[in-house]
């Protein structure tokens, strides 16, 4: 693409029936990290989704001295996700026609999750993709850099993070991704707990907007949630 080769692991539903649409997830990995990494350890979403969606794994590129908003520690290198210009936007745009056109997606449960710099991906699909994103879910994540006002149409919003993060910072970039898509998708403050691990669901003129603040991984705390494989396919089947 653009006269660079992209690469993304795909997992398809053993039994596949190209009769059946079925959603397609996307899940971007972390900084100095790649698709396979993201699928068997912070992703594990295979563990819970199974053979009831197509799970794709992107490998991002690796960006040179890289600040999002909300990191703790600056210029960071290695494979990564852009928060601003359009190359991984169009990677997203490319994989997804790809997959339409050679399997059986369902068009209107198309999610994607991600954790760290691939939660900031997602995060960022949500607003600049929100026309062909259903939903995603962040952990360890700040917000995007787009104004509320140019996203592109509304996505529900699964959030996560830990209070002690040392890489992410808890206001500047967990509070501020939660607050962002609670502005986008016109929640109030009103909340209801929903699941077993402590997330909350806002009541919002919107999107489903949920939250989850947790607290593993130490000693740096910055650690895709071991719940979150069920809590996020949990809430992605509140999409249908």
């Amino acid at each position: 693409m653009n006269g660079t080769q992209r690469e993304y692991e795909l997992q398809i539903p053993s039994g596949y029936d190209a009769d059946n649409p079925y959603p397609v997830v996307f899940g971007f990995h972390g900084r100095g990290r790649e698709g396979e990494f993201q699928n068997a350890s912070y992703g594990n979403l295979q563990s819970t989704m199974g053979d009831n969606a197509i799970l794709v794994f992107p490998n991002g590129l690796i960006i040179e001295n890289q600040t999002a908003t909300g990191e703790k520690i600056a210029n960071n290198t290695g494979e990564s996700w852009q928060t601003t210009g359009d190359e991984d936007l169009q990677f997203f745009d490319a994989m997804l026609t790809e997959l339409s056109q050679g399997l059986c997606v369902h068009e209107e449960r198309v999610f994607a999750t991600g954790f760290s710099m691939g939660g900031y991906f997602s995060a960022r699909l949500g607003c600049e993709r929100g026309d062909v994103l259903r939903a995603f879910a962040a952990a360890g994540a700040g917000p995007p850099e787009a104004s509320i006002n140019s996203c592109l149409g509304p996505a529900g919003a699964w959030l996560a993070h830990d209070p002690e993060d040392v890489y992410i910072d808890y206001t500047a970039g967990g509070i501020a991704l939660r607050e962002y898509w609670k502005d986008s998708n016109m929640c109030g403050d009103v909340e209801a707990s929903v699941g077993s691990n402590g997330c909350v669901e806002y009541t919002c003129g919107g999107e489903r907007t949920r939250w989850c603040e947790y607290s593993e991984g130490a000693p740096n705390h910055h650690r895709w949630p071991s719940f979150a494989p069920t809590e996020v396919w949990n809430f992605f089947q509140t999409f249908n």
